[in-house]
């Protein structure tokens, strides 16, 4: 064979391995996915009727249906999963079924994917177990469906999602390399009401908190803490909210909260003036909707028109909480 042609042919070898090394990059980066853990929390059997909430619900539907439904990102309904009470096709949100659903999530996803994590649904606040971690001396609590009361034995309330565990549970989606986005549309006060009572026909608005003694927390508990954070009143803001997570990781983590923690979050019927309307969390929605309208939008900008929307329509409180890797693009 000619030199020629033999250097030709080695360079075009040269060129085909290169290419599809380069191909193979490609694909292995357009094989991230997408996964989600929705999770809304309506009904409290253990609780006072009064206590229950409508809108939490509806908020895992509309998160759902925006992330099968939109374009521009990639969420196979296969790899979402609902636990919500009262929607069809999803899981009871009970704390088993919370952690079996990040068991789930931990065994699924590669490094590269993408978590997308919603909450809706009552929070609270107890005594910390480990005091001396928490600046305010305070758990922050998500309360699943079958949360339960304060037990003197362990000084806990019986079935709460702590955010100590909630931090491990993001610390072991983030350890494996995926990117992570948490958003929590609820309360962590201990010490004032949230959801007394239902949405009306009137519009009025229901605040998303739940008192300690609905929980059984006794006073005593809350009174031996040097300081104790409300919702709602003129306490400073000691700590960022629900999650307690490392910050360890390969990927991205963003959270965002729906109010600071000395502040609450309300449910109401929207869209405003719509027929059709229906109980939200005034954060879940608010956030869709921007989303929808401008979806090409960093987590810093996401935020800064939430806030926007909400100086818009005269709101002073609350005043939503973004963390994290904010200057990433969205999803």
């Amino acid at each position: 064979m000619p030199a020629y042609h033999a250097k030709y042919l080695r360079s075009v070898w040269a060129s085909l391995v290169f290419g599809l090394a380069l191909f193979g990059s490609a694909v292995c980066a357009s094989a991230a996915t997408n996964h989600a853990l929705i999770v809304g929390v309506s009904e409290y059997p253990n609780l006072d009727k009064k206590f229950w909430l409508n809108g939490p619900r509806n908020d895992a539907d509309l998160v759902r249906n925006y992330l099968m439904s939109n374009q521009l990102i990639a969420f196979d309904a296969g790899n979402i999963i609902t636990l919500a009470d009262g929607l069809e096709g999803a899981g009871n949100p009970t704390l088993a079924a919370i952690r079996e659903a990040f068991g789930q999530l931990q065994n699924t996803i590669q490094s590269g994917d993408f978590v997308y994590l919603h909450f809706s649904g009552h929070g609270s606040q107890a005594p910390a177990l480990k005091p001396e971690e928490e600046l305010d001396g305070l758990d922050e609590l998500f309360l699943p469906a079958d949360i339960g009361l304060w037990q003197d034995g362990v000084d806990a309330v019986e079935n709460a999602l702590v955010d100590d565990e909630l931090g491990r549970l993001i610390d072991g989606l983030r350890a494996k390399g995926a990117s992570v986005w948490a958003v929590f549309d609820s309360c962590h006060s201990g010490t004032v009401t949230r959801g007394i009572g239902k949405t009306t026909p009137g519009d009025e608005e229901v605040s998303r908190k739940l008192p300690t003694e609905a929980l059984g927390i006794p006073d005593t508990a809350m009174a031996n803490l040097e300081v104790t954070q409300t919702r709602g009143g003129n306490s400073p803001v000691e700590s960022s909210a629900l999650i307690d997570s490392s910050g360890d990781g390969d990927g991205i983590f963003v959270a965002f909260y729906a109010a600071q923690t000395n502040q609450t979050t309300p449910e109401m019927n929207l869209p405003p003036n719509d027929p059709d309307r229906k109980p939200h969390g005034l954060f879940t929605y608010t956030l869709f909707e921007a989303l929808a309208q401008n979806p090409d939008l960093s987590y810093r900008q996401l935020g800064q028109e939430i806030l926007r929307r909400y100086t818009v329509n005269y709101r002073v409180q609350p005043t939503p909480l973004f963390e994290g890797d904010l200057d990433a693009a969205v999803f």
